[in-house]
């Protein structure tokens, strides 16, 4: 949410998390869809693991038929929540029905290793 950006909450959270070495904790991995935050991150130590693109997907994709569980008439399926690969992303963008609008809009999702 715009309005809680750059008022410390970030920190404070990466600060509370020290606790859990109490437990035996000593690894987390956060994921981030604002570009901003990558920054934040890798300011803090962090290293980056992964990336994918998440994305909304208009159902019945091309080809795929229906899904309907057995006894359940009135189940229809609308949008699928799916994700990708980097590389594969210009493919499925140019074979899938994917949705542009917001809120369903495409992100690339990157994971970072927090070790402390």
């Amino acid at each position: 949410m715009p309005e809680w950006r750059g008022v410390g909450l970030g920190r404070a959270l990466l600060t509370a998390a020290d606790r859990l070495t109490a437990v035996g904790v000593r690894r987390m991995e956060l994921w981030r869809m604002d570009p901003r935050a990558q920054t934040y991150y890798e300011r803090m130590g962090m290293r980056e693991v992964n990336r994918h693109w998440r994305f909304w997907s208009e159902w019945p994709l091309r080809g795929s038929g229906t899904l309907t569980p057995a006894g359940a008439h009135s189940l229809r399926v609308q949008y699928v929540h799916a994700t990708c690969s980097e590389e594969d992303w210009p493919k499925v963008r140019a074979s899938w029905p994917v949705l542009f609008e917001p809120p369903y809009e495409p992100h690339l999702c990157q994971g970072f290793d927090w070790r402390f």
